[in-house]
């Protein structure tokens, strides 16, 4: 009972701050307090939770890096006007009736080449989805092919290994 109570907590944290638009990474600290202090209760020694935090972040290093670089990369490309600028000449040559497929593809290709979706997602991703914007492509229909593209390949790779 005790940790349904502790995950109601956090659950209700996180929507408390996504209904109020506070930052997520308040309900993330109040959980691993929570969490913690479970840990305490339920027997286990200040150092060895201590321990169990610092190989779990370990454990996430590489994925909280690449998010890192991702959101360096989407910063210095809006900073300095590289959205826009492929925006504007891509949208000299792509018309409105084939944007969906071209987002598609485009999003297949990048994750392709990236390995990962979250990278795709926020670069080429932003990159359609600001196209398809300035042509009045419902982002609904936009951000479908965007999710479809990112995630095809990774379907296709699974597949190559047999893990579907």
């Amino acid at each position: 009972m005790l940790e349904f109570c502790i995950l109601l907590l956090f659950s209700v944290s996180l929507i408390i701050c996504v209904i109020l638009h506070y930052s997520i990474l308040y309900a993330l600290i109040f959980g691993y307090i929570l969490f913690f202090a479970f840990g305490l209760i339920k027997g286990e020694t200040w150092k060895k939770m201590f321990r169990y935090s610092f190989h779990g972040i370990l454990t996430v290093k590489n994925i909280l890096i690449i998010f890192i670089l991702i959101g360096s990369i989407t910063a210095i490309w809006r900073a300095c006007g590289t959205i826009a600028f492929i925006v504007y000449y891509a949208s000299m040559f792509a018309a409105p009736q084939i944007m969906v497929l071209i987002c598609f593809l485009l999003c297949c290709f990048v994750s392709f080449l990236m390995g990962t979706a979250f990278g795709s997602a926020a670069t080429i991703g932003i990159i359609c989805m600001t196209l398809a914007n300035s042509m009045n492509i419902p982002a609904v229909y936009a951000g479908g092919a965007i999710l479809s593209g990112i995630f095809s390949e990774i379907a296709a790779r699974r597949c190559r290994r047999g893990r579907i």
